[in-house]
Formats: structure tokens, sequence, C-alpha cells
């Protein structure tokens, strides 16, 4: 919800980028993905009794990196992903990026990424991992 915030206050910005480093497994009383066998998709959800508050991300463009399935199944890992894929959606979103790597590059090109910090008027240098 903060990112959400923090993208209506840049409302006028040409290009809006989230960068989540993050194994993406949520777990709350309100919301454990770590505990079953499978990620419900986000319907299921809803009719678990579940409440899932969706951020506005409408514009945004979502690199998840990191995205750790460890000590879990490979289906499980595509549930995780399932279900990231149509929050994101739901939100507005555009998922450019749902990786177990943790390069900022995957898929772009280092003149696109140069491009896009410009927009945003950031620069960011990443230690190595």
């Amino acid at each position: 919800m903060l990112a959400s915030e923090i993208f209506n206050q840049q409302s006028s910005a040409e290009e809006k980028v989230l960068i989540i480093f993050s194994d993406m497994r949520q777990q709350t009383k309100e919301l454990d993905f770590e505990t079953p066998s499978l990620v419900p998709t986000l319907n299921r959800i809803g009719t678990m009794g579940a409440r899932i508050e969706i951020a506005n991300l409408g514009g945004v463009h979502i690199y998840a990196l990191g995205v750790d399935g460890a000590g879990k199944s490979i289906p499980y890992w595509q549930s995780l992903r399932k279900f990231w894929i149509e929050y994101f959606r739901t939100s507005g979103a555009r998922l450019e990026t749902y990786t177990v790597l943790r390069d900022v590059t995957t898929g772009q090109t280092p003149t696109q990424l140069r491009v896009k910090r410009m927009r945003l008027g950031f620069s960011m240098r990443l230690p190595p991992i």
C-alpha cells in the first residue's frame, strides 16, 4: 500500500518502476503462503474468508527479483508466481520480471535501464551479490 501512495503522489512521472527484492512468500496470520503446499489463487483466497487489499498500481512496471522457492516444490513456486501475476494484474501494474535471479538487468539492456533511471530522476548502484 505504501508503494501505491508513493506512485499516486508522483502521478506526473513518465514511467513508474517498482523493483521488489523478496521471496514473495507472505506469512501473516491474515495471509499465510508458507504453510500450504500450493498457494491459492487470488479468487480462492477471497472465498476462504481472507481479506486482501489490492494496491492501486496502475501503470507501474514491476520487477520481482529473488523470488525463492527454497524448501518448496516446483508446483508451489508456480502457484506463488500465478498468485502474484493475478495480484499485479488486478492492481493495474505490469509484471515485467518475476525471477529467482537478483539481477536488475534481467531482460533489459543497460541502455534501457539507464534511460529508465534518468526518467525517474535517480541513479542506483547495487553492491555485487
